[in-house]
């Protein structure tokens, strides 16, 4: 949302008008926030921990609905018992079991032209020189795509889990499929 302050001549508008529309907006704003509480999906600003791993350890999960981003790799690893420093590869194996975390960039880089499709549920891997990538292996990923927020942040904003898919892919381009929005953070920490 935006509002007006220049006519289409780009001459000031009366400040009565400006007013005006900045009253609209906030009756937006107060009306999108009681439709979002009404469904329970209203999620309140947390400066101080909205990247905090801490916060989703204590809870006991990670689902898409929470917004959840991370500032560095390493807040996402701790989630699943990582205890080191810092960490800046785009997969992590997690101990004893068949997944791992990826980190991709979905957008055209350097090295991968990666996307994600518009409705969250698939993502296509491809280098950027549309070489082999060899055959579709099994592959079960927790992705945290990294990802600009509003603000212009870099954060590692958390995707669900996604499964290889032979079905769709080719040695060129290997897609995968989301399985789960919600991730129980005790079915993969080993202790």
């Amino acid at each position: 949302k935006r509002i007006k302050i220049y006519d289409a001549e780009f001459n000031v508008l009366e400040l009565s008008y400006i007013n005006k529309e900045i009253d609209l907006l906030i009756d937006f704003i107060r009306k999108r926030k009681k439709e979002f509480l009404i469904s329970n999906d209203f999620i309140p600003w947390d400066f101080y921990n909205k990247y905090n791993a801490k916060k989703y350890i204590d809870k006991g999960y990670l689902n898409i609905k929470d917004n959840i981003g991370f500032l560095y790799v390493r807040n996402a690893l701790k989630c699943f018992g990582y205890n080191g420093g810092h960490y800046q590869r785009a997969i992590w194996k997690i101990k004893g079991t068949e997944k791992s975390l990826w980190f991709p960039k979905l957008y055209e880089n350097k090295n991968w032209n990666n996307s994600l499709s518009d409705d969250m549920k698939k993502i296509e891997m491809k280098k950027t020189d549309n070489s082999l990538l060899g055959l579709v292996d099994k592959h079960e990923w927790i992705v945290f795509a990294h990802y600009k927020d509003f603000l212009g942040q870099i954060v590692y904003k958390f995707l669900g889990e996604f499964h290889s898919s032979k079905e769709l892919s080719t040695e060129y381009n290997h897609v995968f499929i989301r399985k789960k929005t919600n991730i129980i953070l005790k079915d993969y920490i080993r202790i």
